[in-house]
């Protein structure tokens, strides 16, 4: 028996350590409420929120834009959706439908797909509809960030 137990355990320590949340890579900012990796986001209560590599952003209600350290901004379209992946040690923005408005950093960190395709320029709109992907300039939605509701101040909600 104590055999089983001592080969178990790094199988329940590896599990343990790939169950714990990942470090915030960006902060998704929306006027309006979104699903965050299956859990449905009040924007009335939090105004920015962290994302994590394996975070799906759907459901929009209204536009919302993802900010990351390196200057990269994504503005996301009202009804899309898109997943943070991480790929050789690279984050992937991965546009899985409707449409986005994105602009590259400083560094070169972050990749942007739409569906399976790279996105080389460094500023571009880019819509998904079905399998197709569309770019050009307006393809995307405007980098305007939303505002916090009525009432809110801008800033993180919690330990500003």
């Amino acid at each position: 028996m104590l055999k089983k137990i001592k080969q178990l355990s790094p199988l329940l320590v590896a599990g343990a350590m790939s169950a714990a949340p990942g470090r915030p890579i960006a902060t998704v900012t929306s006027a309006e409420d979104f699903t965050l990796s299956g859990v449905r986001v009040s924007a009335a209560t939090v105004s920015s929120w962290p994302v994590t590599i394996g975070d799906e952003i759907k459901d929009l209600t209204a536009p919302a834009v993802l900010r990351f350290a390196d200057n990269t901004q994504i503005a996301v379209g009202k009804g899309s959706s898109l997943k943070l992946e991480s790929e050789g040690g690279k984050t992937i923005v991965r546009l899985t439908g409707g449409s986005m408005t994105y602009r590259l950093g400083n560094s070169n960190s972050i990749q942007v797909f739409a569906l399976q395709q790279k996105l080389d320029k460094s500023e571009q709109g880019v819509s998904v509809n079905g399998q197709g992907v569309n770019q050009g300039q307006h393809n995307g939605p405007p980098f305007d960030p939303p505002g916090p509701p009525p009432g809110k101040p801008p800033g993180r909600s919690k330990g500003e």
